[in-house]
């Protein structure tokens, strides 16, 4: 009678266990928000900008980030753009590379969008950007197409996180400060008309 108990209790334990891991679940949008932590741990450690800081107003730019808060989030987008068009954009001829190659400079795409709308800001905020960006490769069970999540915070300044699928169900991830002075994003559309030399897909996203 006891090992049956026994049994019965170890069951129930492993339905228990089962449940509890089905909703610990992470989403593409918990995932990004790891990496927005990231970034907001290296804005914030003065070993990190002392170590890879090229100059002093690269630093000044980079506690203007520090400034902000990033525990507020807002809203988070999603955009789809075809790769295809961005390397047209970027004026990059894959006819003579082999077809493993251009996979690969296709996938890496999505993770430029940051950079091409930052050097609008000028070199200092490229180069800051590219210091403080982070990133993060995890395990994922479902289908993931190439693409980008804009998060949007209260006041803290935007960031990107690009999502690239790689072999064997992996992701990787890579996050990126938007700089772009007075931009104010309250639907999809506001995110659209700031890549519409994109044609870009935009949708919000439940976070």
């Amino acid at each position: 009678m006891r090992s049956k108990k026994g049994i019965c209790a170890v069951l129930l334990l492993t339905l228990i266990f089962a449940l509890t891991s089905c909703g610990e679940k992470k989403r593409l949008v918990d995932h990004g928000m790891e990496v927005v932590e990231l970034i907001e741990e290296a804005i914030n450690s003065k070993e990190y900008v002392m170590i890879y800081s090229a100059s002093e107003q690269i630093t000044r730019v980079i506690e203007e980030v520090a400034e902000g808060d990033f525990s507020e989030l807002e809203a988070v987008y999603s955009i789809r753009i075809d790769e295809d068009d961005l390397l047209e954009m970027a004026d990059v001829d894959l006819d003579d590379m082999p077809e493993s190659l251009q996979k690969v400079m296709k996938s890496k795409m999505a993770g430029s969008v940051a950079n091409m709308i930052n050097a609008r800001s000028g070199a200092e905020k490229l180069a800051t950007s590219s210091i403080i960006s982070m990133g993060k490769t995890f395990a994922f069970k479902e289908e993931v197409e190439n693409q980008i999540y804009l998060y949007i915070f209260e006041d803290a300044k935007p960031i990107m996180v690009s999502f690239v699928a790689g072999e064997d169900k992996t992701v990787s991830a890579g996050g990126t400060v938007i700089f772009v002075d007075d931009f104010e994003c309250d639907s999809a559309d506001d995110v659209e008309d700031l890549l519409r030399e994109y044609d870009a897909d935009v949708e919000e996203v439940d976070f």
